[in-house]
């Protein structure tokens, strides 16, 4: 077989088609990754915006992580709702199913004079990772742990 009836054949035209296919949906793929890349600001806000359904101002956000046995917090931020003044706090959970965890944005309101906290305003999901069954919680469940519920 001589480069030429290569060429012409039946197996280089399926390797070319699949090479050409491989490389458009690589160039789509990286480019509409980089498109629907959601920052983590606007998660913050997505966050903001689920827990509390308005816009609220943000004093302070500090990241320090502080660890529990069963959590980690990552970030918290303190918000302003009118007179009140509450600890929004986003919390991934440890010893999930299979190692799986779920973090959820937990907002507190305090009483700063007297450091102490009033109630739980809302506790919502920010994500869940290997834990399949997180879908049957929906939000009447998690508005039992807030004063709300």
């Amino acid at each position: 077989m001589t480069f030429k009836e290569f060429i012409h054949g039946t197996a280089f035209k399926c390797v070319s088609t699949l090479l050409a296919i491989l490389l458009v949906s690589g160039v789509f793929l990286t480019i509409m990754s980089s498109l629907l890349k959601v920052s983590d600001e606007e998660k913050t806000a997505r966050g903001l915006q689920n827990v509390y359904g308005q816009a609220v101002t943000v004093t302070e956000t500090k990241t320090a992580s502080y660890s529990s046995d069963s959590a980690t917090v990552t970030t918290h931020h303190i918000v302003k709702i009118g007179n009140e003044t509450d600890y929004l706090v986003l919390s991934k959970g440890k010893g999930g199913y299979s190692g799986g965890t779920v973090t959820c944005w937990v907002a507190v309101t305090v009483n700063l004079s007297e450091k102490k906290v009033v109630k739980i305003r809302k506790v919502s999901v920010a994500e869940s990772s290997g834990q399949t069954l997180m879908s049957n919680f929906k939000q009447d469940f998690f508005d039992k742990f807030s004063s709300n519920g």
